[in-house]
């Protein structure tokens, strides 16, 4: 399984056409930005991730944490 879809397994909002997942290797300098909520560290697979949701045309703050989104739109709609 690729790292991508091991991330999705974790958040609430991957099975949603509007949800948009950028992913990042390992690097010290991300480290920081993980501080502010929005970039999220996955420590099984040393990657940092993001995620972008297009209903609301913003950043998610701490996706993994998500546990209700009325913008929610399934692939098989």
């Amino acid at each position: 399984m690729g790292v991508t879809a091991e991330i999705r397994e974790k958040l609430y909002c991957a099975g949603c056409r509007n949800c948009k997942l950028q992913v990042w290797e390992e690097d010290d300098k991300l480290d920081d930005l993980t501080k502010r909520g929005y970039i999220v560290q996955d420590k099984p697979s040393k990657s940092f991730y993001l995620v972008r949701c297009s209903w609301t045309k913003d950043t998610v703050f701490q996706p993994q944490k998500l546990i209700k989104c009325e913008g929610r739109q399934p692939f098989n709609e």
